[in-house]
């Protein structure tokens, strides 16, 4: 039969009052063993619950060796295990109304007497716990603890001899023991034998099907935050094809006697596809001009001297290659007979133009596919009628007839857990690229980072002031931030120091040996004075008669520099030739700019030559445009980097959209995504552990091998290969089959709910999802998620064990357990689990419900009836329609055979 649909019945977990068997005497933990299994508990609340099971295994090995014996052969062991069939079987025997109960009373009357009997129970109690805490690794761990502790001999008690549902069945007999076995009995106003036995039978399998609870608070630092909450019936509707039915009538055929009639279909089926290719070019053309200025500099100079003296200036020029130059002159003073001298220089200018041509091509080409089909209906058909007589041909519809019927699938435990922010992983793993992508380099930031006063890590923007023509200053010097970003077109910095010199040369021209000059020193726009050198060289004019000690003073801008004949106003004295040099520093001052003017006055002077130098500095306008200059095209070359940078990682933002987890998926693949999620969020928060599904150790079993080395060591290549943690390969693989089987992931249901209960910093981009699916983009807002897990059928008993004691149960014969004082639901879930019957028993099929029933479909066949009568419809009953309320008439005639099944 084929399954129509599923629909499901929930019941939700209420608080019952359902019998127990407590597995302690009180309220309190009352046995030495039980405490030692407490304290061990208790004191290791910080560990994790593996290590804590481990340590609880340390304790209870020990006593089982010591206590399995006394137990398994003490006569009460065989006794408690008879009783219940004796009980039962008494019940079928009674024939009268009330039951005297006194010799069933007086079997245990020495045999078992209540204090014998308790003390047994504890006993039993403390063995059923230790083994509880032996076995739950399953038979894989419980192998492995007998070979390290080579304890051969008890290897079937510690194993799976006794069970735990048989010391269970034995702890409910002491239970209805010490009652009195008058609890089972029915009251006396039962009326008939047979009530009366079927009440007490009844009674005697509720009291041998209680729920055993564990000792109240014993294990609840393990306990599990996700409780069941309730049961769910899964209903099948399955239908099966049962017959065909004629209904109403689809088309007649008229043949008159001798026509002939011919009916035909057209049916044609063609595609177009078309195609359109749109290139886009984009050239890009860049020009780069660069022009160098060779310079060679003199000066054309004339000079003429009247008398015997000669002066020679020699001027030589320096170029920068900055765009600026400076002069040095020589002076020579010198006696010849000669009246005029002339000095020639040349001036040559060079340049040298190199321009630089980049051609970018950008070629973006769109192809558009437009694909048509036209479908027209072309199917060469031919029908032809030839009418020997009259003839009228009737075609009737067909319907399909069906067959439907519930079916119970089982009742299934539910746990619901609520995982906030579902899609949380997924969006994170969207923006992280794959190690097979290769990575865009970020540029350096603008700036540098330091620390602060407080030794906090700072960052700090560069600034066109910060910029430095220092080579020492690492920080700052332009050309680091040049070579960094890879900077083009930067115009060197001005000069640090650059010299203008002129050289003033005169006569005396009266007989007091007077001499006077001036002229002015031109300074380079963007440069101001630092440093003023007056060199002066005189002959000292001595007149026949009379005379006085030669003086020269040269004013340079607002500086004066005096020359005498004293020691301190000259340098050297060769008869009557003297010579003096001079220095001035502006220090901090601001110099003079533009140009300078110098004035030269002397007395008793035959002949004066002067040399004054004056070595420039950048003024502060100068550096400081040269600066905002440099780090502007500092700033677009950076720029340029980071938006090569951003424009990379959005192409590979835009690969990993059509490729990554939120790539354009068919819904199929994002629903399958959406419960992978779900599931390992549900597994992380029933485990109360994110590292359970979180690929990091102690939950993974696989890593790199550490004896690569060792496999060749003459190979070049040592081949580093994951393998097996073989210690936690088998423990961890239980673990994981045990989650994978205990719940039926591929039956999970889940509701989301809005945005707005995840995140506040996650909202916009969040409402801000481009996703072509409406479910997933649903998934990835949603601030919630409420799930429903149901438990396979049969692993109800180790779930509860696993929600209430911390540990997946991995052994066998489990009875059900319950800890009352954590969870009084699970005592109705219990009572549930007991009363699973029909379709909810493990390994069988689905369980009919109620009646089945027919349904109609209607399909596109037509039939041609075997005869031209027109068709009558009856009731299926047989019974008269009823005629309609006018004149006309109705005949329904005789009822229609029953039709075969």
């Amino acid at each position: 039969m084929n399954e129509l649909f599923r629909f499901a019945v929930v019941r939700p977990a209420n608080v019952s009052n359902s019998l127990t068997c407590p597995l302690n005497s009180g309220p309190v933990i009352s046995t030495h063993f039980q405490q030692e299994l407490s304290s061990i508990i208790q004191r290791a609340t910080e560990v994790d619950a593996a290590s804590i099971w481990a340590l609880l295994e340390r304790a209870s090995i020990p006593f089982v060796e010591q206590n399995v014996d006394r137990v398994l052969a003490s006569p009460l062991w065989s006794i408690l295990d008879t009783f219940p069939t004796e009980v039962s079987e008494n019940v079928s025997a009674w024939n009268t109304l009330p039951i005297d109960t006194a010799a069933i009373n007086a079997t245990f009357s020495t045999a078992a007497s209540k204090p014998d009997l308790l003390q047994y129970r504890g006993w039993l109690v403390d063995l059923f716990l230790a083994l509880l805490v032996v076995r739950r690794g399953g038979p894989a761990h419980v192998d492995a603890l007998i070979r390290s502790a080579k304890n051969w001999s008890n290897a079937a008690w510690i194993s799976d001899t006794p069970q735990l549902t048989e010391m269970g069945d034995r702890l409910r007999t002491v239970d209805l023991i010490s009652a009195g076995v008058s609890t089972v009995l029915p009251p006396s106003t039962v009326a008939t034998i047979e009530e009366a036995r079927s009440f007490a039978l009844a009674k005697l399998d509720d009291t041998m099907s209680r729920t055993l609870l564990l000792p109240s608070g014993l294990f609840s630092p393990l306990t599990k935050i996700v409780h069941a909450a309730g049961f769910r019936e899964f209903h099948a509707v399955k239908q099966h094809i049962r017959r065909y039915e004629r209904q109403e009538i689809g088309r007649i055929e008229n043949i008159l006697k001798g026509e002939t009639r011919t009916h035909s279909q057209t049916h044609t089926l063609s595609n177009e596809t078309d195609t359109t290719v749109t290139t886009d070019t984009t050239t890009e053309k860049s020009t780069e001009l660069t022009t160098t200025d060779h310079i060679s500099i003199t000066n054309e100079t004339s000079q003429q001297v009247k008398d015997d003296t000669k002066l020679d200036a020699g001027v030589h020029a320096q170029y920068d290659g900055g765009g600026s130059y400076k002069l040095q002159t020589d002076l020579t003073l010198g006696y010849q007979n000669s009246s005029e001298t002339t000095k020639k220089f040349a001036s040559n200018v060079a340049k040298d133009v190199t321009q630089k041509v980049v051609n970018k091509i950008t070629q973006q080409i769109i192809v558009t596919q437009t694909k048509k089909i036209i479908e027209t209906f072309e199917e060469l058909e031919s029908q032809q009628f030839v009418g020997a007589a009259n003839t009228s041909g009737i075609y009737q519809w067909i319907q399909k007839i069906y067959l439907a019927q519930v079916f119970n699938l089982g009742r299934h435990m539910l746990l619901e857990i609520m995982v906030p922010e579902p899609g949380a992983s997924l969006l994170a793993a969207s923006k992280v690229q794959p190690s097979t992508a290769t990575q865009p380099l970020a540029p350096d930031p603008l700036g540098i980072w330091t620390k602060d006063s407080k030794n906090q890590k700072v960052f700090i923007p560069l600034s066109p002031q910060q910029l430095t023509i220092n080579p020492t200053d690492d920080a700052y010097f332009y050309g680091k931030w040049i070579a960094k970003y890879r900077v083009t077109g930067v115009t060197p910095p001005p000069l640090e120091r650059i010299t203008v010199a002129k050289s003033l040369s005169a006569k005396r021209d009266d007989d007091l040996g007077q001499v006077l000059s001036s002229d002015t020193i031109k300074i380079d726009d963007g440069y101001e004075a630092a440093t003023l050198k007056v060199v002066a060289a005189w002959l000292h004019f001595v007149p026949r008669d009379g005379g006085k000690d030669s003086m020269v003073e040269i004013s340079v801008g607002n500086q004066s520099f005096h020359f005498d004949q004293t020691p301190s106003g000259y340098d050297s004295n060769w008869d009557h030739d003297y010579e003096g040099a001079r220095t001035f520093d502006y220090g901090g001052s601001p110099g003079e700019r533009s140009q300078i003017p110098v004035a030269v006055a002397a007395s008793w002077v035959e002949h004066l030559s002067a040399n004054i130098e004056v070595i420039c500095k950048p003024t502060i306008d100068r550096l400081e445009a040269w600066q905002f200059e440099t780090y502007e095209k500092i700033v677009t070359a950076w720029q340029k980097l980071e938006s090569d940078y951003q424009s990379a990682l959005d192409k590979l933002a835009q690969e990993g959209a059509s490729s990554g987890p939120l790539g354009a998926a068919d819904p199929d693949s994002n629903r399958a995504n959406e419960r992978l999620e779900l599931k390992r969020s549900c597994i992380a928060i029933m485990d109360n552990s994110n590292a359970t599904v979180g690929g990091v150790t102690p939950n993974v079993a696989v890593a790199d091998s550490t004896d690569a080395d060792k496999l060749n060591p003459a190979s070049i290549w040592k081949p580093v290969l994951p393998e097996p943690i073989l210690g936690t390969s088998e423990s961890l693989g239980a673990a994981v089959r045990w989650f994978e089987q205990a719940f039926e992931w591929e039956n999970m249901a889940y509701v989301l709910y809005p945005y707005f209960w995840g995140r506040r910093t996650t909202w916009v981009d969040r409402l801000n999802l481009q996703v072509e699916d409406p479910l997933f983009k649903q998934f990835l807002q949603a601030g919630y998620a409420r799930v429903v897990v149901p438990v396979r059928l049969g692993f109800e008993p180790a779930v509860l064990f696993y929600l209430n004691c911390g540990m997946p149960w991995l052994g066998g014969g489990l009875p059900i357990l319950a800890d009352k004082a954590q969870t009084p639901l699970y005592l109705d879930i219990a009572d549930e689990i007991r009363a699973l019957t029909g379709g909810g028993e493990p390994g069988e099929t689905a369980v009919p419900i109620s009646d089945p029933w027919e349904y109609a479909l209607p399909t596109g066949l037509l039939m041609l009836s075997p005869d031209s009568t027109l068709p009558e419809w009856h009731r299926a009953d047989g019974l008269p329609s009823d005629p309609p309320s006018d004149d006309w008439t109705w005949d329904d005639g005789p009822p229609p055979p029953a039709k075969s099944q």
